[in-house]
């Protein structure tokens, strides 16, 4: 019965989207990794892991977007995988398991995808295996597969800085309701980096106080957004349009781009404004959301 019981075993876990509010670069490390200050949320909606035990570790795609990930030459060494075998390493375990990856967000389009994919199934494959692990010991095994994956084992808003890899709980005075848009350009994170290398003069300065307002966030920036919108334009394209919409709160791009993002204080004024995009630019990712603000353990 056991047995039975284990082989019918099956979790999901969602993989929300990663949106910054705000991102500066403070410096520089001498490894190369960028010292960063930034407001990072998280969606309701995203991509969808979903575990079940298996002799192996093996990977599934579907969703939207499992064809570009797949186009992309990224299947085999997945950063999903390389999660499940570093989990299952420290564990000393040899449980292995089936995961379907339900791919719904594009892929390089600085909304964290594969990072989340990759805390989803820490948190999925921790609770299959039955191994019971807490968050902040997760989060060890999170920061060997990149600086923002352990910041996306949390679902609601944070203080990020460090490399990615210092998170603090914040309470957001900011509106929930967002949009994201995508000209569906994909940009790569390092170039995006190495071109930022290149126009920088000087790092921002450390903010005094952390941006949790709609007022203060008014006042930040993402650093990256100069050198993205060099090696690609449409994402001009996008802030420009975006910031012609009805009610719109706040406009900016997120992460090294080419996602845009939108607040609106209103679901339907964010519900308005993707009708919009989405008659005029039917090529482009709009995606109307909302984010999450609720604190789990």
């Amino acid at each position: 019965m056991k047995v039975m019981d284990e082989m019918t075993t099956c979790i999901t876990k969602t993989a929300p989207a990663k949106v910054n509010l705000c991102l500066h670069i403070t410096g520089r490390r001498t490894d190369g990794y960028h010292q960063l200050e930034s407001l990072f949320v998280r969606t309701k909606n995203g991509d969808q892991i979903t575990v079940a035990p298996n002799e192996g570790l093996s990977l599934s795609l579907s969703g939207p977007f499992a064809a570009d990930l797949s186009d992309a030459g990224v299947q085999s060494d997945n950063i999903i995988l390389t999660a499940a075998g570093l989990l299952r390493s420290k564990a000393g375990i040899e449980q292995g398991a089936l995961i379907t990856l339900e791919k719904n967000l594009p892929i390089a389009a600085g909304i964290g995808g594969g990072s989340a994919d990759a805390a989803a199934t820490l948190l999925a494959l921790n609770e299959l295996w039955g191994l019971n692990w807490s968050k902040n010991r997760l989060e060890k095994i999170a920061v060997q597969l990149g600086a923002d994956v352990p910041a996306c084992l949390y679902n609601h808003p944070l203080w990020v800085t460090g490399v990615g890899e210092v998170v603090t709980s914040v309470d957001l005075d900011v509106p929930i309701y967002i949009l994201l848009v995508n000209p569906m350009v994909g940009l790569s994170t390092p170039a995006v980096f190495k071109r930022y290398r290149m126009d920088v003069c000087e790092f921002d300065a450390s903010l005094k106080n952390i941006p949790v307002s709609l007022s203060a966030l008014q006042s930040t920036k993402n650093s990256l957004e100069r050198s993205a919108v060099k090696l690609s334009g449409e994402i001009t394209r996008v802030l420009s349009l975006m910031n012609t919409l009805a009610d719109v709160k706040l406009v900016r791009m997120s992460g090294s781009g080419a996602t845009c993002l939108a607040l609106f204080q209103s679901s339907e004024a964010r519900d308005k404004a993707a009708l919009v995009l989405s008659k005029h630019h039917a090529d482009w990712w709009v995606h109307p959301d909302i984010i999450n603000v609720t604190k789990e353990p």
